[in-house]
Parts: C-alpha cells; structure tokens; sequence
C-alpha cells in the first residue's frame, strides 16, 4: 500500500504574473518593473512592501518608512538606502507610500468621502462622525475597495444630501444588505445612532415576512396569535440593547415554522382545522416525521390555554445527552488550541475562554477590548467585576488576535467588540462562532470509550413509532393466552410495580377489550417485563422487575 503523499497548499489570491523581466529582491520573473532603484529593480510585489515596511532605520536611528536594504540584508530608510524617491504625502506630507496623485490613501479616502458626505460644503454631524470614523480606520485600502458598492455609494450620498435621516426607521426602509448594516454599526459605535436589539428588529421584519403568504383565517389567526402574545412579548420584555436576543429569536422561529407546518398538513390530510383538531391527529403527526415535529408542543399549549383547540397533549422530547467533558478531555483541548497553528486565532481565543473559565459562547462573543487590560505583572480580562489574570501563553495568543482582528481593519473604536465572532458595532451572537466555516478547525477532544457493554439508546420519535404500530396490530386469541401465562409466571414472589399513564386513545378505547402483551422494546435483558394495559380508553406501562 503506498503512502497517500500531502496535496500541497493552494495559493490564495491571483496568479502571479511572469515575464521576461526580472526582480532582483525577490528572483522571480515579471512582465513589469515597479520600480528602479540604484542598487536593484523591483516587481510590483516587492516594491509594495518595501513601502510599507516601517521602524527605526538602523543606520540614522529614525523612526520612518524602510524601503531599501542594506550589505546585511537589513531594512534602511530612503536616504541611507540612496533612494532618489520621495514618498511624503503631498496633502498631509507624511512619509507614506503613494496611493493617487502623489497623495496616501488617507488622504485619498477622505478626498472621496468628502465628495459623497460633504457635497455642499455643510458638514452635517452625523456626515462628519462617519467621515472620521472610516478616515482613521487602520488599512484605508480597504474602505476605498469597500465604497467600490452601488449600494454604499447611494447610502452614503444619501446620508450627505439629508435624504436618508440617521434613524433606524430609516435603515430599516432601505434594502436589506451587509453594506447597509455596517453604515448602521459604525452610526451606532459613534453614537449617531441609539444601540438596540438587532435579532429582534430581525425577527420582527421575519414575522411579518412569514404571515404574509397565509390568507386562510383558521390558519393565520392562531398562529398570528402565538407568534405575538407569547413569544414576541417575551422577547420585547427580555429584550436590552446591550445584549442580543439570537437564541430566544432562533427558538421562536422554529415554533412558528413548525406551527405553520402543522396547521397545512392537518388542513390538507387531516380535513381538519385547530378547533377539530383530535389527539389522533396529533400522534400521526409526531409518529410520521422527524423529530422536529415536536416543536409543536408549545404551539399546543398555548392553543389549549387560549381554548383554540380541544384538550391535547404533545410529549415533551427528550433531547439526546452528550458526555461532560472530563479533566483529560480538557487539558488535551487546551493543548491543542496553544499547539495547532492551523486553528484560526480568533477560534482558539474563543475555545479557551470556554475550556478555562467556563464562559459560555454568548458572554464570550459580547466581550469588548476593554475587557482585556495589561497589567504590570500580566494580562487580565474581566467578564463581571473581578479581572481575572491569564496565563502567559495564552495572552500572547489574544495579543496576536487583537493585532489581526477583522473589525480593527475597517474601522477605529476603542470600546469595539472583542472580534471573535466577526461582528461589528454590535454585541455579536454565537451562532456565528459556532457555525465556523469549517467545523474540523475546533479543538475536538479525545474521547475515552466507557467500560464495559453499552446499553442501547433508544430515541424517543422510534419508540413512539414502534408502540404506535403495536397498538394497531391485530393479535391472536391464542397468543393473548401465551403471554398471559408467561406474565403470570415471571416470578413467584410479589414483583415491584411503576405505573406509568398517558391521555386518551383517539377512539376512546371503547372497542379495545383488556389485553395484556410484553413490550419487548423496553425489557431488560434479565429479570424485568413492561406490559402494556389498554383498558377503558387509558394506556397504562407497568413494569415488573426484581
């Protein structure tokens, strides 16, 4: 068998371009010189970044730009290095690489936001909070390729002429789009805008969205009903504008979905409406689908409370457990989140703040720079009042993260998200960090198999389908006698007996005689039976065991 051999790193990017000229910083083959220098020629390349290469030049003791090289290979300044170019902006003549027009590309963005912002000469102020906010940002670059959008382009006009009003209910009007709420974030991260609650002006638009299509009043009013009263005036009531009401808004839109379904499926197959609706129904819907049918459960509650529908009952589904994390479990985590430099950053920040402090994603994504502050013997980061020191290790990771993080990119806040879940301007929300691009890229834990045989697990959905199917069986008068008699010699001493109930059959059990069978599904292996009773209408499990 021979050894599968590495697929090699794709190169991000375009292609690099090759021709029958040569660079003699880099030694590679180009169609085209940047620039000529006295001692070598450069491709486009290298001449962008020797121009962006600052520090203190070795030879004069200046701290300015470092284009040029010297006999060690070090990086010098433009005189020590010999270099007849002038690099000083001609707008703010600080030595920075030209951009347009003998000018940087600060000056070149707030030459163009001006032109957008500032048409008339009459700065307004929430023009000039935007102007400066995106002017100071960190890489300008990326904000002239950023206003490059139609869209950006007619927001920020708009903004400039007063058309637009620096309201919310403005942005709302607008179509929706990512160019639109960054204007917003940055509005709101200068204070030009009140800060709110984003996931729910979200799901307010949703609602709206979802109930349009339903023109059939038995379907629309119920649901219109239980999507406002229960759980759009509870997430009103929990709601702040320093925390985001994802998780609620990502619950409520499951239940109304589900409910939706629900209703179409009993109109549609049943011929039923909410108000005919039978038990019957109810356990054919649950039996006959995912497990996410059972999202109706709080949809019938509710419909029960307010008399919409008759008595019902919808199980509660048990959702599978999965395994706490054991001390190994969490030192072979923590080691891999210092150790694989193929996680990205902000990922392993994010998993150690869980591993180490136990926080959960939701705090962990809210956190802002100013939660994290240098001290002399370290670095602290504080969630509630207490700061909490850090391991050195792992403060030379949040280190490396706060220097690349993506909001500090684009724009200038001190008071800005911590930029682990690559929101901006706004408590950002787990999801995001959760759902990662690719999911193989968290620290996965070893896990240690449990000794010993496994038992069985069983779901809920297949046993409720398993016990449906039972029921509607028809059974042997001859096998009734055989079970009889194999329950009444299970033991000869008094058995412990567990009574489990549940609602009514459909057909009221009128028809259904005593009977008295095994449930092979929930025996144990050993010593203990579960017969199922059906009498009068009621189901009862009775577990005999030991």
């Amino acid at each position: 068998m021979t050894k599968q051999q590495p697929r090699p790193a794709e190169r991000r990017g375009r292609p690099r371009s090759t021709g029958n000229l040569h660079c003699d910083r880099c030694g590679r083959d180009c169609n085209r010189i940047a620039a000529r220098w006295p001692d070598r020629d450069l491709c486009g390349i290298c001449f962008t970044a020797a121009t962006n290469t600052r520090g203190t030049c070795p030879g004069c003791g200046v701290d300015r730009m470092l284009p040029g090289l010297d006999t060690q290979g070090r990086s010098i300044c433009v005189e020590c290095a010999g270099i007849p170019t002038q690099f000083h902006c001609g707008t703010c003549r600080e030595e920075q690489p030209r951009y347009r027009k003998g000018t940087c590309a600060r000056c070149s963005l707030r030459i163009d936001l001006a032109g957008l912002l500032i048409p008339d000469g009459a700065a307004k102020p929430t023009a000039m909070a935007l102007l400066e906010s995106l002017v100071t940002a960190d890489r300008p670059e990326s904000i002239i390729t950023w206003m490059r959008h139609p869209g950006v382009i007619d927001v920020l006009t708009q903004l400039g002429s007063g058309t637009l009003s620096p309201t919310h209910e403005a942005f709302d009007a607008l179509p929706p789009g990512r160019h639109m709420e960054h204007i917003r974030a940055i509005l709101i991260d200068t204070g030009q805008l009140p800060p709110r609650d984003d996931a729910l002006a979200r799901f307010e638009r949703w609602l709206a969205d979802k109930l349009a299509p339903i023109t059939d009043a038995t379907m629309r009013r119920p649901v219109e009903q239980f999507a406002r009263w229960h759980h759009l005036r509870s997430i009103r009531k929990r709601s702040s504008a320093d925390t985001t009401s994802q998780a609620a808004t990502h619950n409520a839109k499951q239940e109304i979905t589900a409910a939706i379904t629900f209703l179409a499926w009993l109109t549609d197959d049943a011929n039923h409406t909410l108000s005919t609706c039978t038990q019957s129904d109810i356990d054919r819907w649950l039996s006959s689908g995912p497990t996410t049918r059972f999202n109706i459960r709080t949809f019938i509650i509710f419909a029960v409370d307010e008399r919409l529908s008759p008595p019902l009952v919808v199980p509660h589904r048990s959702a599978r457990s999965s395994r706490r994390l054991t001390p190994e479990d969490r030192f072979d985590g923590i080691r891999n989140c210092l150790e694989n430099t193929t996680i990205p950053v902000s990922t392993r920040v994010a998993a150690l703040l869980l591993l180490l402090f136990a926080q959960p994603l939701s705090r962990v994504c809210s956190l802002t720079t100013d939660a994290v502050q240098r001290e002399p013997n370290g670095m602290t980061i504080t969630f509630d009042a207490q700061p909490n020191e850090l391991p050195a290790l792992f403060a030379t990771l949040i280190d490396q993260h706060l220097a690349h993080r993506s909001p500090a990119r684009t724009r200038n806040a001190d008071h800005s998200p911590l930029g682990l879940s690559r929101r901006q301007g706004r408590p950002p929300h787990h999801p995001q960090l959760s759902a990662h691009p690719d999911p193989r890229t968290w620290p996965q834990p070893t896990r240690h198999p449990k000794p010993g045989p496994r038992r069985p697990r069983h779901r809920h959905a297949r046993t409720t389908r398993r016990r449906t199917l039972r029921l509607q069986l028809p059974r042997h008068h001859k096998t009734r006698q055989r079970e009889r008699s194999r329950v009444r010699s299970l033991h000869s001493r008094p058995p412990r007996i567990s009574v489990n109930r549940w609602p009514h059959s459909a057909d009221g059990g009128k028809e259904l005689s005593s009977q008295i069978r095994p449930d092979s599904d929930a025996c144990d292996s050993r010593a203990s039976r579960t017969v199922v009773i059906l009498s009068s209408g009621h189901a009862s499990a009775i577990n005999f065991s030991e």
